[in-house]
């Protein structure tokens, strides 16, 4: 439930054409390129590849939805 109000919140903030840090724009010295509502897959992609990494084959796609679930639901 937290995840979908957030999702909620983000789809708001997107569809009012709000420019909101880190949403739909740039990171650090680029925090004030906005980007352009058709890259913003790529951006958020990026964002989490910049910030992952790992050892070994990569884990199954239905096997990380359900511990990131699990994560998400943890107190």
């Amino acid at each position: 439930d937290a995840v979908r109000k957030s999702r909620e919140v983000i789809d708001k903030v997107l569809a009012d054409g709000r420019t909101v840090y880190g949403i739909n724009t740039g990171f650090g010295k680029f925090c004030r390129v906005v980007v352009s509502p058709a890259k913003l897959v790529v951006l958020q992609e990026n964002l989490i590849t910049s910030h992952s990494c790992g050892v070994g084959k990569p884990i199954d796609a239905v096997f990380r939805r359900d511990q990131t679930s699990v994560q998400n639901l943890s107190p």
